[in-house]
């Protein structure tokens, strides 16, 4: 299995001193032997970071992904971790660059990491295991990151062709923001072949939103590698921190999300495309309200606006994937539509083919740049991943940065053991499925049993063209004999309260996340699927 490493030591000062400030000697350590450590960076120098840590800038800016850190937003928490294709690497930011969202004519670059155990946004909490460092005074402590300062690349910290695009489209979309601007005019929408590196622009692009925007809208409608979610749903999340590292740890609850079940809409498009638009809606028509609500949780106060909404779509985009993608580009009119284009025949259509000029979108096309995660880490293992971040969510054991995947998934299956269960009565809750459910009534507890469900209210289902739902579920048991069906979940008491209906769908929780070494759960066979199985590819994803 892929290791999920939180990185190695490094050398400490001392040597070459091009790669060296005599700040940092005095007060830090490259290696990051201390559980606080500040140093400066030169121009042509970046950090990078591997595990979870507050980064705060003392003096000058530093650029991570698009997002500026500076002495006025105090400590950043960001995460990274290169071993499951997500490194952090951040570079300062000097001579006027940014001059028109940033410093004017920063000098200097003084940073501080400092340990951070838990992730502020979202309350999952981290384990250092066995990375033991000793402070300035003697004392041992366990760290949470580890860091490196050395040349950087000649490359631009932006992929090619993407500068010139995301300034335009940040630029135009903050100056079209009003209270009686339309939503399309502050949309930007995101498209393009699968592999093609949505997700990367899309997380730039909000990157660079926050810095001059409290909030940013983000419609995840890729329903099988979602950013902030568990597969199997299409959300809509306010995101109003910097977006960096793997999806898994940086989880976010949505403001409104759709059930959909599969981790591909080519399962039910009609569904899916019922969803998504359900999101656009609801945001067009309660959106400013929402938001309200969301700054005065943390002590903000916002203005009567929308805010920039940026989609993700997902990489099915040939045949039916195509029309589904057009309905949704003429239902949502983007004034942005950013179209990452390979130069293959995996591309879509041109904007003049596809009729998308005709309806007065900007259409850009930078080229396409592929996130590829490390050998040994899949589509599949991602996904998996979300679902052990849940499971740690579910059960409130603090994640463990130094463990491989499969020790991580033993870890949670273990959590989840531990975890008392909420109860309900089954016959109290309404038991619904975007496809028939074609059994007997009798055999609904066999159904449920360990399976993943949406948790819905009555009122919010409506006519069952799509399904709004507050989290997702893991059904630990159904008591045949007391009708009571035994759930654990990460949404909160109160709104589990109103929890009416139960959806069902396709997705399911990964294998390694119903055993480990110490159990097995019934009917969980080791081996019995192989790689030359018909369905191994799909029991797989």
């Amino acid at each position: 299995s892929g290791e999920v490493d939180s990185g190695g030591d490094s050398a400490g000062c001392g040597g070459d001193d091009s790669s060296r400030s005599d700040l940092e000697c005095e007060n830090g350590d490259r290696s990051g032997s201390d559980p606080r450590s500040e140093f400066e960076l030169r121009e042509g120098e970046e950090l990078s970071l591997e595990g979870i840590a507050t980064i705060a800038v003392a003096q000058g800016c530093l650029a991570v992904q698009g997002y500026l850190i500076t002495p006025e937003r105090g400590g950043v928490t960001v995460c990274g971790n290169a071993s499951v294709g997500w490194p952090l690497r951040c570079r300062p930011v000097f001579h006027g660059r940014y001059s028109t969202k940033g410093p004017e004519r920063p000098e200097r670059c003084v940073v501080r990491l400092e340990d951070a155990s838990v992730d502020g946004v979202s309350g999952l909490a981290y384990d250092a295991g066995d990375q033991a460092s000793t402070s300035s005074s003697g004392i041992s402590r366990s760290r949470t990151y580890q860091h490196d300062v050395s040349p950087a690349p000649d490359a631009e910290a932006t992929p090619g062709g993407w500068s010139t695009c995301l300034e335009a489209v940040v630029e135009d979309l903050c100056d079209s923001r009003s209270s009686s601007a339309p939503l399309s005019e502050i949309t930007a929408l995101v498209c393009g072949p699968r592999n093609a590196g949505k997700s990367s622009f899309c997380r730039q692009l909000v990157n660079s939103l926050l810095n001059s925007n409290q909030v940013v809208a983000y419609l995840e409608g890729d329903c099988g590698q979602p950013e902030f979610t568990p597969p199997g749903s299409v959300s809509l999340v306010f995101v109003d921190s910097v977006v960096v590292g793997p999806p898994f740890m940086h989880p976010r609850r949505p403001v409104r999300a759709c059930f959909v079940g599969d981790t591909t809409p080519k399962t039910d498009p009609a569904l899916y495309l019922s969803s998504v638009e359900d999101l656009v809606g609801w945001y067009s028509n309660e959106g400013r309200a929402a938001l309200a609500r969301h700054l005065a949780s943390t002590g903000r106060r916002g203005g009567e606006e929308l805010a920039p909404l940026v989609i993700n779509t997902p990489g099915w985009v040939k045949g039916l994937g195509f029309e589904v993608l057009d309905r949704l580009v003429r239902r949502v009119r983007p004034k942005h539509l950013v179209q990452l284009t390979t130069g293959t025949a995996r591309d879509l259509p041109g904007p003049a083919e596809s009729g998308w000029e005709e309806l007065g979108l900007a259409v850009r096309l930078p080229p396409a740049h592929s996130h590829g995660p490390p050998s040994g880490v899949s589509a599949a293992d991602t996904r998996s991943l979300m679902w052990l971040s849940f499971c740690h969510q579910c059960s409130g054991t603090a994640l463990d940065l130094r463990g491989t995947l499969a020790q991580l998934h033993s870890k949670a299956a273990a959590g989840l053991c531990r975890t008392p269960p909420f109860r309900a009565s089954l016959g109290s809750l309404t038991v619904m499925s975007p496809s028939p459910l074609e059994f007997p009534s009798s055999l609904l507890p066999a159904v449920l049993n360990a399976s993943l469900v949406g948790l819905a209210r009555k009122e919010d289902i409506g006519g069952g063209a799509c399904y709004p739902f507050l989290g997702f579920g893991i059904v630990r048991s159904v008591d045949v004999g007391s009708g009571d069906v035994f759930l654990l979940t990460n949404v909160g008491e109160e709104e589990l309260q109103e929890v009416g209906v139960l959806v069902l769908g396709s997705v399911r929780l990964p294998q390694q996340l119903l055993q480990n070494e110490t159990f097995q759960a019934p009917y969980v066979a080791r081996g019995a699927v192989t790689a030359e199985g018909v369905g191994a590819g799909a029991i797989k994803g």
